[in-house]
C-alpha cells in the first residue's frame, strides 16, 4: 500500500487479505484504522488487543506479561495467523473517516464477498470483530451468510468499554472450537 497521508480520508482503502489455501476461518475487522493505514498493516494500532489477544490464544508458552506489538514483527503475526489456519480481511472496501473511529467512516463501499468466498470456498466460518464490522457487512448481505458459520465477538479495539479478560475469553472460545474441528 502506498504511503497514508491524513489528508487522504477521503481514500481510505483497506488491505489486501492475509490468506492462503489453508485458512478455513475468516476474521473481519471494518477497514484499518489511522495507526494501520501509516504502518500498512493489520491493526497497528498497539492498542488495539488483537494480536495480544491472538498470541495468547495460540501460543502456550507466552509469557501472559509480554504484548505481542514489543516481541512480534509483523511477518510473525502473519505467520501466527497462518498457521492456525485464520485469515484476515475487512468488510468495508473503501470510504471516507476522519479519524478511526468507526462511527465516523461515510460512504462505504462494501467488499465482494460473493467473489471472495467463490476463491475461497474452504473458508468454513467467518468472525467478525465487533458489532459495527458486522453491522456494515449486512447492509449489503442482509442475511446471507454463503453457508459459513457466524460468530460477531466483541471488538478488540481499547474503545470498547468490555473488560478485556471477557473478550479474550470469548475469542478463544471461537477460535479454539473451530481448531478442534480441524
Amino acid at each position: 500500500m502506498d504511503q497514508y497521508h491524513p489528508e487522504d480520508n477521503m481514500n481510505i482503502k483497506c488491505f489486501e487479505p492475509i490468506i492462503d489455501s489453508n485458512s478455513t476461518t475468516l476474521i473481519l475487522g471494518t477497514i484499518p484504522g489511522v495507526e494501520s493505514l501509516k504502518k500498512g498493516y493489520y491493526y497497528g494500532n498497539k492498542r488495539n488487543h488483537f494480536w495480544d489477544v491472538l498470541v495468547r490464544v495460540f501460543i502456550d508458552e507466552w509469557d501472559q506479561f509480554d504484548l505481542a506489538d514489543q516481541k512480534l514483527s509483523y511477518d510473525q503475526k502473519r505467520t501466527l495467523l497462518l498457521r492456525n489456519n485464520l485469515c484476515l480481511w475487512d468488510v468495508i472496501e473503501c470510504c471516507y473517516r476522519e479519524g478511526s473511529r468507526d462511527s465516523k467512516i461515510k460512504d462505504e463501499k462494501i467488499n465482494d464477498f460473493e467473489v471472495f468466498f467463490g476463491n475461497f470456498p474452504q473458508i468454513r466460518k467467518v468472525i467478525f470483530n465487533g458489532k459495527k464490522a458486522h453491522k456494515f457487512y449486512k447492509q449489503k448481505y442482509k442475511t446471507e451468510t454463503f453457508n459459513k458459520e457466524i460468530a460477531v465477538l466483541n471488538s478488540t479495539s481499547t474503545t470498547n468499554p468490555n473488560n478485556t479478560f471477557s473478550v479474550l475469553q470469548e475469542w478463544k472460545a471461537a477460535l479454539k472450537s473451530e481448531e478442534a474441528k480441524g
